[in-house]
């Protein structure tokens, strides 16, 4: 099940969700998925990336939104 996240403080507006697939082998193996979209001005971007329960983080995925926001931003000047 898709479960929303905090507003992720990122471009103009923004949507953050993620989703967790157990691995039905006791949580070993479970993958974590985050979804973040946003807009920068005339430009929409997300990302969407997954890695392993514990492993991987909204922060982690957060910062690779932001740098991808830096290069629009930077793109868009």
């Amino acid at each position: 099940m898709t479960e929303p996240l905090a507003d992720p403080t990122i471009g103009d507006e923004a949507f953050a969700a993620t989703i967790l697939q157990k691995s039905g082998g006791g949580g070993i193996a479970d993958v974590r998925f985050y979804l973040i979209s946003w807009r920068h001005d005339n430009v929409v971007a997300s990302i969407f990336i997954n890695g392993f329960e514990r492993k991987l983080t909204f922060a982690q995925a957060l910062e690779l939104a932001r740098a991808q926001e830096r290069r629009i931003a930077r793109a868009a000047e």
